[in-house]
């Protein structure tokens, strides 16, 4: 528990610093490293404490580009049903920041969110996941560098190209509810079980619906954002209960975010394999954005390589890079491309709940194969 302990003090002094409040409109590409900022209904997934922190650099050869920032800490809370028995039920806590920032601009978008989360089914079979979460942010423009209404957003582009108007305000500050449903289990297939995990969420569903930093009402909506996930592992052996064994990931997001002033919605996702052995992990990921105002999309491919590390006991921590390089439009010497790292600390028990091993399993669903580490599954 000590480990546990100082972990939480260290990450807590860096999680709530001014310099990491964060944007949910920044996407990651490894989404499927940071499951609570991709669904909030995987909050009540670890069975202790998972704190997780990304950065992203994007086209920094491009008006400076993108930085990204986020951090979140998940842990469990409460824990019922019998060992062996049928149903198991368990409730997750959260909170995550993020922080999305073009200096050339001086745009900046931060987000901190507060999250709960409830799973039912059986460790062994199937659980469901349900989650909720509420978004307080805070949008920010330096009008000395361009004067414009508030329509740049550093991740769909200009939404509202045109409208050039006297500010009201150089921030504007936000409010939104958001949720999600996931299912995690196993397929049966032969003679061998292929772990899976499904979901959507719907972020900003309410809350806050104007986001112009020309304070007229409706001149800017915040779009309703919906994401899908689907991501199946396959054991290289049907032998993966007794060996460590290597397991093909195919995984797939997509994203759709609700018109605004009648233009088309704008479109995103991503779609790749994941090859993971114990500790090891590599893999590739093809994505693309199509923005209302662009005439093409903007597709890359994504070069992934991780790995993990024990700390003693059942603590674990995993690291992750990966290199975007575009493959449409602005190419890898024009842009740079894009860099991101994420780093997840798994921590076996939680400062909250603490459950006796006596009790046996009454976790949520977790895939029983030898060396499995899972992602979003």
């Amino acid at each position: 528990m000590k480990i546990i302990g100082n972990t939480l003090a260290i990450f807590a002094l860096w999680l709530f610093s001014g310099e990491t409040a964060t944007s949910q409109d920044l996407q990651f590409s490894q989404f499927f490293q940071l499951p609570a900022a991709t669904n909030p209904a995987y909050v009540s997934v670890p069975s202790g404490t998972r704190l997780s922190a990304g950065y992203r650099r994007q086209w920094g050869a491009v008006q400076s580009g993108l930085t990204g920032l986020m951090a979140d800490a998940v842990m469990r809370v409460a824990q019922t049903g019998k060992p062996g028995g049928a149903v198991h039920s368990g409730l997750g806590l959260g909170v995550q920041v993020m922080q999305a920032h073009e200096p050339f601009f001086g745009y900046k978008v931060q987000e901190a969110s507060g999250q709960v989360g409830a799973y039912v089914g059986n460790s062994e079979s199937a659980t469901f996941h349900l989650g909720l979460c509420g978004t307080w942010g805070q949008r920010f423009i330096d009008f000395d560098r361009m004067v414009f209404s508030g329509q740049l957003d550093p991740v769909f582009g200009i939404s509202n190209p045109g409208a050039f108007v006297p500010p009201a305000d150089d921030r504007v500050t936000t409010f939104t509810w958001g949720g999600g449903l996931a299912a995690r289990g196993q397929l049966p297939v032969k003679d061998m079980q292929l772990p899976f995990g499904a979901g959507l969420a719907l972020r900003q569903w309410t809350g806050s619906r104007n986001v112009s930093f020309a304070g007229a009402p409706g001149a800017l909506p915040l779009a309703r954002l919906l994401t899908a996930h689907l991501t199946v592992s396959v054991p290289l052996t049907d032998k993966y209960r007794d060996v460590t064994a290597w397991y093909l990931t195919p995984l797939m997001r997509y994203d759709w975010a609700g018109a605004q002033d009648g233009k088309k919605p704008l479109q995103r996702g991503m779609a790749g394999m994941l090859a993971q052995h114990d500790r090891v992990m590599f893999g590739g990921i093809w994505s693309f954005n199509r923005r209302p105002e662009a005439g093409q999309n903007t597709t890359a491919l994504v070069l992934v390589l991780g790995g993990n590390a024990g700390l003693g006991g059942k603590a674990a921590l995993t690291v992750t890079y990966n290199y975007e390089a575009p493959l449409t439009g602005l190419g890898i010497g024009a842009t740079n491309g894009a860099h991101e790292i994420t780093v997840v600390f798994d921590l076996p028990g939680s400062p909250v709940f603490k459950e006796k091993s006596k009790r046996g399993r009454t976790d949520c669903f977790h895939f029983a194969g030898k060396g499995f580490r899972g992602y979003l599954n």
